[in-house]
């Protein structure tokens, strides 16, 4: 099967824990499919979904470190309900993790969109708008069935884990998003796959 791989590098990157709401934004280890998916549209300058490429990825880094931001709060508007005001007290700082030196490697099977990494749309990112990620190389190559084999930073279906076959951390996320029609407002989509 011919099959697109993409290099993608970044100095840092980070991957919001959803169960993290306050305290130190810790990060996953890996990118959740969403990112992927969202990383992919970012490229291609359109909505990609898990109807049009079959994905696969390793993900590595060099070290995991933390640094203080500055971020805005916002409450709920009394006023005017709906949408939301500014805090009074103004912003607050808090530590964040992030990865270093970063490297993702897509695999896609769908080799049109070659040209989405090849001339990207918008600026691709490792997760958040500040990980500015850029891509070091595109090919189609072939990919071949093995029967053994090691399996580094990824994500795998459930079964693999709850069956004790490997380890790993256990999260529910959704698959990719849902917008609504002016593209403003977005809903998860759960996992539909097996």
């Amino acid at each position: 099967m011919n099959v697109l791989r993409v290099v993608i590098k970044s100095m840092t990157a980070s991957f919001r824990y959803p169960t993290a709401i306050s305290g130190t934004q810790i990060t996953l280890p890996v990118p959740p499919y969403t990112t992927i998916l969202g990383l992919i549209s970012c490229c291609s300058g359109k909505l990609i979904t898990s109807s049009d490429t079959q994905i696969g990825f390793e993900f590595s880094f060099m070290g995991k470190s933390k640094d203080l931001e500055r971020f805005h709060r916002w409450d709920y508007n009394v006023t005017n309900p709906g949408k939301p005001r500014l805090n009074p007290d103004g912003p607050a700082v808090r530590n964040r993790e992030f990865l270093l030196n970063p490297k993702l490697i897509l695999y896609l099977t769908n080799t049109d969109l070659k040209d989405s990494f090849l001339y990207p749309k918008g600026i691709p990112t490792l997760g958040r708008s500040q990980d500015i990620a850029w891509i070091e190389s595109i090919e189609e190559i072939e990919l071949k069935s093995v029967r053994d084999g090691l399996i580094g930073g990824t994500l795998i279906p459930v079964l693999l884990l709850k069956n004790n076959l490997i380890n790993g951390l256990m999260l529910r996320l959704p698959e990719e998003m849902s917008y609504d029609e002016r593209n403003l407002m977005r809903s998860p989509k759960p996992y539909t796959h097996h």
